[in-house]
Order: C-alpha cells, then sequence, then structure tokens
C-alpha cells in the first residue's frame, strides 16, 4: 500500500577522507598546546596591562596607545626580521635576538 511519496533510500555514506585518527593527531598534541600556551599568555599579557593601566590612573587614550605600540612594534619587527634572516641566516639571527631579549 503507497500513499503516492516515493521514499529513496540513500546508501551509507563512506567515512570522509579528511577525518583523521587520534594515532596521526599524536605527534601534534604538544606542538598544539605551545601554541594555546602562547596565545592565552598574550591574551591575559594584553589584558593586564589594559587593567594595571587602569589601576595606575592612566587615560584610556593613553592605554589605547600602549596597545597600538605593541602590535605596531610586532608588525615592524616581523617586517625587520626578514631581512636580517636573509642578510645573515637563521642561526645567527636567533643569537642576537636572544642576546637582546
Amino acid at each position: 500500500m503507497s500513499n503516492g511519496l516515493n521514499i529513496v533510500r540513500l546508501p551509507p555514506l563512506p567515512l570522509l577522507p579528511w577525518i583523521v585518527s587520534v594515532t596521526q593527531l599524536r605527534p601534534l598534541i604538544p606542538l598544539l598546546i605551545a601554541a594555546a600556551i602562547l596565545l592565552a599568555g598574550n591574551g591575559v599579557q594584553g589584558t593586564a596591562i589594559a587593567v594595571r593601566g587602569a589601576a595606575e590612573g592612566f587615560s584610556t587614550g593613553l592605554i589605547g596607545l600602549m596597545g597600538t605600540a605593541y602590535f605596531a612594534g610586532f608588525l615592524l619587527g616581523s617586517i625587520y626580521v626578514v631581512r636580517l634572516l636573509n642578510s645573515v641566516g637563521y642561526i645567527r639571527t636567533f643569537a642576537a635576538l636572544a642576546a637582546i631579549a
């Protein structure tokens, strides 16, 4: 007995090719944890600078300028380090930047 509706049964979907198993991700876990710690630290630093600046009585404009200067320095450093890497290599660049840190 049919009520006029055609029911189409689809075949089961195969496992998608981009799904990876846990054993394939195991070597990446320390890298992902380290990246998460760095991102969390950067977020805490940005918040802590703003909160501490407000507690010290800085104006909101000056607190915003400090945050802007931080990211402007980050951008300029990223541009400059490429030139440094091309001129002296990564080992000397790492040694020089570690010495001034």
